[in-house]
């Protein structure tokens, strides 16, 4: 009598179907079943009446199994057991967790516990980093750290870069070039018209007017050259 695994079932417990060739004895009644976690120390068994068929349910994950088959006759008397087949059940994927890391990086699956760099992105024209916003218990330094340290926990977790908005200061320049609106701590070229074409750099701390080389504000700084 020859034994198979003949089919791995996954739903919410694990489950293995087995088959076999019939016993040509004209007397069999039905067969019975052994199984166990140690090859040749069966500690399980079932009666399957006669069939060549059996589903064994409720296996554990990620565990070696070791089967056999018996015949019974009509009086009860029990063959040798088959040949043996082991299965070893499906383990568990690894469990990880999804860190969502909006305008910065560090997003990705990761498995609990672990500590991941989180850094916010450059911050565009106009803007500047503010804090951390969303799921911000996982972060191991304050929220104004732009770059962080980040604990995943045992959840999904998302957290936000936020940015603030620079103060913008409009520069017009009077026979001259270097007109526009500009962000506080930009840096302006200013040019005079005239065969000198005298220029100016100029650090904005509040909306001026400039002609030429002069400057309308002494609280700019001066860097002709």
């Amino acid at each position: 009598m020859m034994l198979f695994v003949a089919l791995d079932l996954r739903a919410a417990t694990y489950s293995v179907r087995l088959a076999w060739d019939a016993n040509p004895e004209p007397d069999i009644a039905g067969y019975k079943v052994y199984w166990g976690q140690q090859s040749g120390a069966p500690n399980q068994s079932r009666s399957v009446g006669n069939v060549t068929t059996a589903t064994l349910d409720n296996l554990n994950e990620g565990t070696t199994y070791f089967f056999t088959v018996t015949a019974l006759d009509d009086t009860g008397l029990e063959s040798g057991p088959s040949n043996e087949v082991s299965h070893t059940t499906p383990s568990p994927p690894p469990q990880v967790y999804r860190l969502t890391v909006v305008r910065g990086s560090g997003t990705g699956p990761y498995p609990p516990g672990t500590s991941v760099q989180v850094h916010a992105e450059p911050p565009g024209r106009g803007e500047n980093f503010a804090y951390w916003d969303g799921d911000t218990a996982i972060l191991q330094r304050p929220r104004t750290d732009k770059n962080n340290e980040a604990f995943t926990i045992e959840r999904d977790v998302t957290i936000s870069a936020v940015y603030s908005a620079l103060s913008a200061f409009t520069v017009t320049v009077t026979d001259g070039s270097g007109d526009g609106t500009f962000f506080a701590g930009e840096t302006v070229r200013i040019v005079a018209d005239g065969w000198c074409r005298r220029s100016a750099i100029y650090r904005l701390e509040r909306k001026c007017r400039i002609r030429g080389s002069i400057i309308a504000r002494d609280d700019l700084h001066d860097a002709f050259r």
